[in-house]
C-alpha cells in the first residue's frame, strides 16, 4: 500500500535527526520510534488464531465434530502442540467418538504420565466403553494427585452408583458439589443418589437448587425438573409432582411420568390411572405408556 505524502516527508525528517543525534548504528530517537509504531496499524489475527476462534464457536454451539475437525487442521500445522491434541481429543469425546480420542489421549499421558487433562478424559472413555474397573483405577490416579477436580469425582460417584454403592456415590458427589461450587451437572447426579437412599427431603433441596441455577431456554430445564417432580412424588406430594411436569412436558407425558412415578410409590391404582389418562390424551400410539401400563397390570 502506498504511503500518503505527508507521512513520506514525516519519515524524510525523523531519519536525519536519528542519525544527527549521534545514536548507535541502528538506533533511532524516541521520537522516530513512536512515529513508526504508529505505522503499524491495527493488529490482525493470522490464520491459525481464526481457526482457533471457529473451532471454539463451534464448541459453543455444540458442535464438536466441526471443532474436532478444525483442530485437527490446526494440528497438522503445530504436531507438538500437547494443548491442542488435547483440545481435539475432548471434541472428539463430546462428539462421540471416543475411540479416536482414547488414541490421542494416550498419546498425550504416554508424553507426560503427570497430564491430569489426559488422564481424565481416557477415564471419561473407559466409561463410555463400559470399562468401568479401568475407569476408576484412572481416576484413582487423577485424584492422588488432585484430590479437588471436580469432574473426576463426579464419574468416580457415577461408578459407584452404577454398581449400587449408593452411599459411596454420595461421598464422591458431595465432594464435587464443593469443588465445583455447585455446577448443575454435580447438584443434579447428588439429587438422584439421595433419591436412591430415600432422602427426599434432601433430593427436594439440591434438584431445586439445581433447577433455579438453569436458564429457562437449557435443554437440561426439563430433565432436571422431571428428576425434581420424582422427589416430590416418591416423598408423597403427587399434586407438587404433577405441577412442575406440567410446565415441563405435554399433558400425556406429563401423565405417563405420574403414572410411572405412583408405580415406584407401590400405588398400583394411581399408577394406572394417570396411565390410562395419558393414552386418552395421546394422539396416537402412546407406546412408553402403554409398556408401564402393561407392567402395572402384571405386578
Amino acid at each position: 500500500m502506498k504511503k500518503s505524502t505527508s507521512s513520506l516527508l514525516l519519515i524524510a525528517l525523523f531519519l536525519p535527526l536519528s542519525l544527527a543525534g549521534c545514536k548507535k548504528r541502528g538506533e533511532m530517537s524516541v521520537d522516530a520510534a513512536k512515529f513508526f509504531d504508529t505505522l503499524k496499524g491495527p493488529e490482525v489475527k493470522g490464520v491459525n488464531d481464526t481457526q482457533a476462534d471457529a473451532a471454539k464457536q463451534a464448541e459453543d454451539a455444540g458442535n464438536f465434530q466441526r471443532a474436532a475437525q478444525i483442530y485437527k487442521t490446526l494440528m497438522d500445522t503445530k504436531p507438538s502442540d500437547s494443548a491442542l491434541a488435547l483440545k481435539y481429543a475432548n471434541a472428539m469425546r463430546r462428539a462421540g467418538q471416543c475411540n479416536n480420542a482414547a488414541v490421542t489421549y494416550q498419546q498425550l499421558i504416554d508424553k507426560d504420565p503427570k497430564n491430569l487433562d489426559a488422564l481424565e478424559g481416557k477415564g471419561f472413555c473407559q466409561m463410555t466403553f463400559g470399562e468401568a474397573k479401568e475407569a476408576s483405577k484412572t481416576f484413582e490416579a487423577v485424584l492422588a494427585q488432585d484430590k479437588n477436580r471436580w469432574r473426576t469425582l463426579n464419574a468416580t460417584g457415577i461408578l459407584f452408583a452404577s454398581r449400587g454403592k449408593v452411599s459411596e456415590s454420595l461421598a464422591y458427589f458431595d465432594a464435587a458439589k464443593n469443588a465445583s461450587e455447585g455446577q448443575v451437572a454435580v447438584l443434579n447426579n447428588l439429587g438422584i443418589a439421595q433419591l436412591l437412599n430415600q432422602n427426599y427431603a434432601e433430593a427436594i433441596t439440591t434438584l431445586g437448587q439445581a433447577a433455579r441455577k438453569l436458564p429457562s431456554n437449557n435443554p437440561d430445564v426439563a430433565r432436571v425438573n422431571t428428576n425434581l417432580a420424582l422427589a416430590h412424588a416418591l416423598s408423597g406430594n403427587m399434586e407438587q409432582s404433577e405441577a412442575i411436569l406440567r410446565q415441563h412436558l405435554s399433558e400425556e407425558a406429563a401423565y405417563n411420568n405420574l403414572g410411572y412415578f405412583a408405580k415406584l410409590k407401590d400405588n398400583k391404582q394411581l399408577a394406572t390411572d394417570y396411565l390410562n389418562m395419558a393414552l386418552t390424551k395421546s394422539d396416537g400410539y402412546y407406546k412408553r405408556a402403554w409398556e408401564n401400563l402393561e407392567q402395572v397390570k402384571a405386578e
